[in-house]
C-alpha cells in the first residue's frame, strides 16, 4: 500500500508540474518566431536573394542554389519561391539547403529525361 502511495504522489506532483509549465516548454519551439525575412535582388540580367535574421544578413543567394554553375534566377517569383522555402525551413529550425527536387517542385527547374 506505502509503495501504490508513492506512486500515487509521483502521478500527481508530475501532473500538477505540467499544467503549471507554459505550454511552449513541452513544444518543439518551433512556434517562437525568429525576426527572419527575406529580399529579392537583381543580379545582372537576372535575380537571387538574401535571407536576414534581424538585422544580420544571413545568406546573398545570387546564383541557383543546389545547381552546377552561375545561373541567375529567370524572374523575380522564382527567386522568391526560394527564398520562402528557405525562410520557412529556418522558421522550423530544419536544414535550410534546397535540393534539386526541391527546384522542380518549385517549377524552377524541370528533369530532362
Amino acid at each position: 500500500m506505502i509503495k501504490f502511495s508513492r506512486i500515487l504522489v509521483i502521478v500527481v506532483f508530475t501532473i500538477c508540474i505540467w499544467i503549471a509549465l507554459p505550454k511552449d516548454s513541452f513544444s518543439d519551439m518551433n512556434h517562437k518566431r525568429l525576426p527572419v525575412r527575406s529580399k529579392i535582388i537583381e543580379v545582372g540580367q537576372g535575380y537571387g536573394y538574401e535571407i536576414w535574421i534581424g538585422e544580420k544578413l544571413l545568406v546573398k543567394q545570387e546564383f541557383i542554389p543546389a545547381i552546377n554553375g552561375e545561373i541567375t534566377f529567370k524572374t523575380p517569383e522564382e527567386a522568391r519561391k526560394v527564398a520562402n522555402l528557405i525562410t520557412k525551413k529556418l522558421l522550423e529550425r530544419s536544414n535550410p539547403e534546397i535540393s534539386v527536387e526541391e527546384l522542380v517542385s518549385l517549377n524552377i527547374l524541370t528533369l530532362k529525361h
